[in-house]
């Protein structure tokens, strides 16, 4: 019956125009898709764009014929449930006869899209943390398995950023931790489960984003050394993934000590170090060309053209529509100009019609992966920092009332079915100055109500508020990061300071475990 099966998907395969993975003649297939392509729709295979909306309506169809681009990103905003989801990235699939990519930063922990529990694992610094390969490469593997389900054929994932710092930077618990072996390691477990499950990765962001000083969201973000330590550090990671065979390696706007263009711009990092020395033989991808390192340094049309003749196989325009549309149009321009020759273009359209093919002809799982994998990096992740004999009576005496003051609802619950009587406060998201006295009123004012403070925080702000709180001594104060472990301004004065790298059920459950001085579950 399985040999049956087989033969019947060979069968189709051969009908739909490509055979399966084992065959490995993508080349050959990518290359007769190319020569019966327009120019037009060659440009729409090197943009990746995004849109407004959680459905296909008639003008995004309008806009799509006149620009047909071929590769879709979806934020939260285009996302309300799985079923809806995958309805829309079916209607997306309907605009174009030809392969389309269609992805989302989906990596785990904080960064996530699609919020339904089904889609999501852990942070990469609780994987970094616990330190086994094979539980991260079945994270990425089951991650996979359920994105695939849903449509998607490419995860924006993993960060293989070096947290060399260890400060609530731009990074946070993005990266699995702050050596370029431990990066490197689990970001290739990472992207063999993930790959393997049919989705194609995508390493960022090249060369490196963790030492970089500045946001390139907003404006010029700069590494501080020389590029030799680069390639001795940052670089590390990406050498690891493109032995790994990673489909995908997305470039960062980041400048490097005494260049003027940032590295996605940039022939000498792109085509001569990542293409040629390192070997990478899979899809360049820029971040989003809309980032004010680049669209206010440069121009968005001189980048775009600066960023594909350096090297990039393809550029993100995920936000205004007028910028897909000049962004379209600089390539139209540049072509009939000559400043890009046809062969140039060709050459990365062929480079992502290849990676399509294989992904689509990858077969499927026959059966869903399990998510046990969650409890068992949850448990190996909790990191006791600081704590005292206040503490540890605690756990003697379980029938004391906390107060658990946080910003997520789902802490409190998970908390609250254990310990009954715990009362909730929300905390904002974000506490300043003017806010933080408030705050520390509210709580007096609640002091007869509670006998322990538990604080499920994620950022330098929370943490000044805990040390205020704690100097008070109304009562002892627990603190938990949700996040990170490091931060700008240290914690005082706390009774217990514990970090669980994620606000999901199976970290705080975690936690509850070493809070009632349980034994850990270890698999």
């Amino acid at each position: 019956m399985k040999e049956m099966a087989q033969a019947l998907k060979l069968l189709i395969c051969i009908m739909i125009g490509f055979t399966p993975i084992y065959a490995k003649n993508y080349e050959k297939q990518a290359q007769e898709l190319l020569e019966k392509m327009t120019v037009k729709e060659k440009i729409g295979q090197i943009f990746m764009i995004g849109f407004v909306g959680k459905g296909i309506l008639s003008t995004h169809r309008e806009f799509l014929k006149k620009y047909p681009f071929s590769n879709f990103i979806l934020f939260s905003y285009n996302i309300e449930n799985d079923k809806q989801l995958k309805t829309l990235i079916d209607q997306i699939r309907e605009q174009s006869s030809l392969p389309t990519f269609i992805t989302t930063d989906q990596e785990g922990g904080d960064i996530v899209r699609i919020r339904e529990e089904k889609y999501r694992i852990p942070s990469a610094m609780a994987m970094g943390v616990a330190e086994k390969k094979e539980l991260v490469e079945r994270a990425a593997y089951y991650l996979g398995y359920h994105m695939r389900s849903l449509g998607f054929n490419l995860n924006l994932a993993p960060v293989l950023d070096i947290n060399e710092k260890k400060l609530d930077n731009v990074m946070g618990n993005r990266s699995f931790g702050s050596t370029a072996q431990t990066v490197g390691r689990l970001g290739r477990s990472y992207i063999k489960g993930l790959q393997k499950a049919g989705l194609s990765a995508a390493a960022k962001h090249f060369p490196g984003h963790g030492n970089a000083l500045g946001d390139s969201h907003k404006g010029i973000s700069r590494i501080p050394y020389s590029f030799d330590k680069v390639k001795q550090f940052d670089v590390i990671p990406f050498q690891d993934a493109i032995k790994q065979e990673v489909d995908v390696i997305m470039t960062a706007h980041i400048t490097l000590k005494d260049d003027t263009l940032p590295v996605s711009l940039s022939e000498k990092y792109l085509n001569q170090y990542l293409r040629t020395e390192l070997g990478f033989e899979g899809i360049i991808l820029s971040d989003d060309m809309e980032m004010n390192a680049v669209l206010k340094e440069f121009g968005l049309q001189n980048a775009i053209i600066q960023s594909f003749l350096a090297g990039t196989d393809m550029m993100m325009v995920a936000g205004k529509k007028k910028n897909q549309k000049a962004a379209f149009n600089a390539i139209v321009h540049a072509l009939n100009k000559g400043v890009i020759s046809e062969e140039r273009l060709n050459q990365s359209v062929r480079r992502i019609l290849q990676i399509k093919l294989q992904r689509a002809a990858q077969s499927d799982s026959e059966r869903a992966p399990s998510s046990d994998f969650r409890q068992s990096i949850a448990q190996k992740a909790v990191t006791v920092l600081q704590t005292s004999q206040t503490f540890a009576d605690f756990s003697k005496n379980q029938q004391k009332r906390l107060l658990v003051i946080t910003p997520y609802y789902s802490v409190y619950k998970t908390i609250a079915k254990k310990y009954p009587s715990a009362q909730f406060l929300y905390l904002k998201d974000v506490v300043n100055q003017k806010t933080r006295p408030l705050i520390i009123q509210k709580i007096i004012d609640m002091k007869n109500q509670f006998d322990y403070a538990l604080v499920a925080f994620k950022d330098s702000a929370h943490v000044q508020l805990i040390n205020d709180l704690a100097q008070k001594k109304i009562k002892p104060v627990f603190a938990l990061s949700l996040s990170t472990p490091f931060f700008k301004v240290p914690l005082k004065e706390v009774a217990s300071y514990v970090c669980i790298y994620d606000y999901h059920v199976e970290a705080v459950e975690a936690y509850l475990s070493y809070l009632s001085a349980e034994k850990f579950y270890v698999p």
